[in-house]
Formats: C-alpha cells, structure tokens, sequence
C-alpha cells in the first residue's frame, strides 16, 4: 500500500509540473495579444492637438497680419506693472494668447520661460480669465515674465484671437513679423526671436 501511494503522488506531481510547462506559452501569447492590441489603439489614436479653439467674440477684430503695425495697447501684469506696446517701441516684443486650462499653452510654457533671457520682452495674455485664476498657474508653473489676465477678453478681440496658443511677433519699431499658431519648440523660438531682434 505504501508503494502504490508513493507512485500515485509522483505521477501527480509530474502531471502539476507538465500543466505549469504548458501555461508558459500560455502566457506569453496573452502577452503578445495584449501589446498588439495597446500598439494598434496607440497608432490609431488622434495626435494631441498643438492648439485649441476659441470663441473671440462678438467684438473680435481682423487679426493683424505680417507687415502691419501691431494694435496698441494698455494692460496691467499680475505684478501691478501697466504696459503698453508704444511704451515698449524699441524693444522686441513676443505676444502669446492662452489660458490656463489650455493643454498646449502648459505644454509650451516650460520653454517660454526658457527663453526669457532679455531678447525680447514676453507678454502672456489669458483669454477671459481673472487674475485670480491666473495667479496661481504662473505661480505652479514658475513663469516669470510678463502675466496678462484678460478677463472682459478685450486685449484678445483687438487681436482678433480664434485659436490657442498663437503668437505674435513685434520687432523694436512696433511691426508684427510673424504669427505663429500652436506649440512652439525651442529651435522656432529663437528663430523667431532672432528675426525680430534690432538690426535683423
């Protein structure tokens, strides 16, 4: 009776190792299947967009085009600076129109302030939104060049704003050269910034 027990538990064992065998490939097929199916929602999916729409507004003005002299304005920065584009003839001034709820505007943003380094004087205009809203996403992101809450949406109707983020660049003599829509990269940056600079 002994012998019998002893030559059933090991046929059972052999059987549990040969099932443990046969899940292996099991398994990695499962796998297999998976990444297919991740890969193939992964290409099928939309490409993030590089920019949002936006209502301008009843009041919404032609945007400027390149070679026009880029509409004068006043404005208050979070900080309590009053600025003006006829107060700032003589200095390079980059334009950009966002929100703080805008994707491409956050994604972006980190390279902004990369490049406020002095070549041109940065203005960030916030489509309808208070500075109170504004406050705190400059703060989180570390931003700290010029912040423009423009609540009413009057500084982005003058500009004719339909699509964010979209940039403007102003050389020194108050002439926009060129509009920009959509995330910026690095390398678009400072080229951009370079055709504006006095001289260029």
């Amino acid at each position: 009776m002994t012998g019998a027990s002893v030559t059933d538990a090991g046929r059972g064992a052999a059987g549990g190792s040969g099932s443990a065998r046969g899940g292996v490939p099991g398994l990695l097929y499962l796998a297999g299947f998976v990444a297919v199916v991740v890969l193939a929602v992964w290409l099928l999916l939309p490409p993030a967009p590089s920019s949002a729409s936006v209502d301008p507004g009843a009041n919404a003005r032609p945007a400027p085009t390149v070679g026009q002299e880029a509409p004068d304005f006043t404005a208050t920065t979070l900080d309590g600076r009053t600025v003006s584009l006829a107060s700032l003839r003589g200095t390079p001034v980059w334009l950009t129109f966002g929100a703080t709820w805008c994707a491409p505007c956050r994604v972006e943003a980190p390279d902004i302030e990369a490049a406020h380094d002095g070549r041109a004087e940065i203005l960030a205009v916030y489509m309808g939104e208070p500075g109170a809203t504004v406050a705190p996403y400059a703060q989180r992101m570390g931003l700290t060049f010029g912040q423009i809450p423009d609540a009413d949406g009057q500084l982005s109707a003058l500009y004719g704003v339909r699509g964010i983020p979209v940039h403007y660049f102003v050389d020194a003599e108050g002439v926009v050269r060129s509009t920009r829509v959509g995330i910026l990269g690095p390398e678009t940056i400072d080229a951009e910034l370079a055709a504006i600079q006095p001289g260029a």
